[in-house]
């Protein structure tokens, strides 16, 4: 407990490793007055947020999609600040197409990011693909942002694949061949 006539001059040491996150609450109680009547109390958490914060790769499903029918995606990872750290305050899935078929999302390959809903360690969006129905290797990176304003990127993407299924064969017949065809009408053709 510390006794202080004046903000300005409140040190209180803290001792925090380094590169490690650190939160700490402080009471205060000011008061007023010969009498010390009038208090007011405060309490204030403070967080030293000093690392960016987890995030998981992200899943996608379903795999494997036809883009023709403008198929919804769902998106998911976890991320986590830490119990010290200042906590996740969003999380966003950056998509592209992967024209180079490189396994990297380059910067001419990505779309905006889509807003991942959630909290507490499971964040999840629903994204559907653009008008072009491009056939191929779609990439998913997932990014998480913390109160403190740190930020990082999933170590490895996610991925799904656009694909437009082969046309269904039309109006196959169940007669192994013509033959087979010919002799069923040509004996249905003399009875009444």
């Amino acid at each position: 407990e510390h006794q202080v006539g004046d903000w300005l001059n409140l040190g209180v040491p803290i001792a925090v490793p380094a590169n490690r996150d650190r939160r700490v609450e402080i009471s205060a109680e000011i008061s007023e007055g010969a009498a010390r009547s009038d208090v007011s109390r405060q309490r204030v958490t403070l967080v030293l947020d000093r690392n960016a914060p987890q995030v998981t790769p992200p899943e996608a499903g379903p795999r494997s999609v036809n883009p023709a029918a403008k198929p919804r995606i769902r998106l998911h990872c976890q991320a986590t600040d830490g119990s010290e750290g200042s906590g996740v305050e969003h999380v966003e899935f950056v998509v592209g197409f992967d024209q180079n078929g490189n396994n990297q999302l380059d910067q001419t390959e990505r779309q905006p990011p889509w807003r991942a809903s959630g909290e507490e360690r499971l964040y999840q969006a629903d994204i559907s693909l653009t008008d072009d129905k491009k056939e191929g290797i779609y990439l998913v990176e997932a990014v998480a942002y913390d109160r403190a304003g740190h930020r990082a990127a999933s170590q490895t993407l996610g991925s799904f694949e656009a694909r437009i299924p082969p046309a269904a064969a039309k109006n196959r017949s169940t007669f192994g061949g013509s033959e087979e065809k010919d002799k069923l009408f040509d004996g249905k053709k003399g009875k009444k």
